[in-house]
């Protein structure tokens, strides 16, 4: 009895079809070709449902998406204790955005937020699931989109991009010697890799892939340069005081108990009022979907707290216990003090236009 998983149809029907295709590039014949018309007229039921469903431009990405825990994750990201590592970065590196690299992109959240609050000159967004791949460009970000195994040579030139940035990833990876090596050689001397939400083997994690210690990651890049930081205070930090301090080295001794981010760049500073340097280039700003509305009229929105699960409530205790649980919104007050403080409090989400019918949760 074998252990893998049969394919899908679908996957099946595009085996056949690469199949054809080499056939008939090999040997233009008539057989060759009759079986290409057979494999196509066979399978184009199941390949045409699946063709329709996810280019139907009407589907929001939330309704893209079925039900179950990572669904939940894809729809709720933007709440994620671990996606908001994110943010504090954003202002070193705006200053290397010539060529970035968003490697093991998923569906593009992060290329979001790069592409949006960077503004990159260029965005090249990787990753292996051709799936992710197409979820990204369709919903989330511009730029361009190869699909790559990060456990293999990466196809880019030495010294090529001016920031790489990897999200919640470097733990899957196999080959975690290569890849060092790899991003090694294609950043440029005096450019930025951040690697955000590394699982440490010390620390229990849900999914948590092949996680590494924090030693061992730095022997892996050799370079004084790197910087391991302890995530979990790098998320306090800019939540609650809108900063991070990157000239003093956080307490080692909080590493053993934290996952972890590490940062290679020529760029670091204490960085203050966090809030203030990341401004969108556009804004399609929501009530936080996380947030179930209990009631509105024309003055207020009732809001409260709903996890989609108690295993995502669990996963993010800082998400839980940073979000305001119950909120009333003045919609008569609602100035531009007041949302900045409301995107400070993620009750607020800047998201791309076709992420969620905004009707329910747009605030005017």
């Amino acid at each position: 009895m074998g252990i893998l998983k049969p394919p899908l149809p679908w996957q099946l029907m595009a085996i056949l079809m690469i199949y054809a295709e080499l056939r008939i590039s090999s040997a233009l014949d008539r057989q060759d070709f009759f079986l290409k018309e057979l494999i196509i007229k066979t399978f184009s039921y199941l390949y045409n449902d699946k063709y329709e469903f996810y280019s139907d431009d009407s589907k929001y990405f939330w309704d893209i998406l079925g039900p179950g825990l990572y669904e939940d994750y894809l729809r709720h990201r933007f709440s994620c204790q671990t996606f908001w590592t994110l943010y504090p970065f954003i202002p070193i590196i705006q200053k290397k955005k010539q060529l970035i690299l968003d490697l093991c992109c998923g569906c593009g959240h992060a290329s979001f937020v790069i592409s949006n609050y960077v503004n990159p000159d260029e965005l090249v967004c990787v990753d292996a699931d051709f799936r992710n791949l197409y979820l990204a460009k369709k919903y989330f970000s511009k730029g361009e989109f190869i699909n790559i195994n990060a456990n293999e040579q990466l196809p880019f030139k030495n010294h090529i991009f001016s920031s790489v940035i990897m999200m919640d990833a470097f733990h899957y990876i196999r080959a975690k010697s290569l890849l060092s090596k790899e991003l090694s050689r294609i950043i440029e001397s005096d450019g930025n890799i951040v690697l955000l939400h590394i699982h440490n083997s010390l620390v229990e994690n849900v999914a948590a892939g092949i996680p590494i210690t924090p030693p061992n990651l730095e022997n892996l890049f050799e370079d004084s340069n790197i910087k391991i930081l302890p995530e979990e205070k790098i998320i306090q930090d800019f939540v609650r005081n809108s900063r991070i301090n990157l000239i003093e080295d956080y307490a080692q001794e909080d590493l053993p108990s934290s996952n972890f981010i590490l940062l290679k760049s020529p760029h670091t500073q204490d960085l203050s009022e966090l809030w203030d340097k990341i401004n969108p280039t556009e804004s399609n700003l929501i009530i936080n979907p996380i947030y179930k509305i209990k009631s509105r009229n024309e003055n207020k929105i009732f809001l409260e707290l709903e996890f989609p699960s108690e295993y995502f409530r669990r996963e993010y205790p800082i998400t839980e216990s940073f979000l305001v649980h119950d909120y009333e919104l003045d919609l008569n007050n609602l100035d531009s003090e007041l949302i900045g403080n409301l995107i400070c409090k993620f009750i607020l989400i800047n998201v791309p236009k076709k992420y969620i019918d905004n009707s329910l949760y747009k605030i005017y």
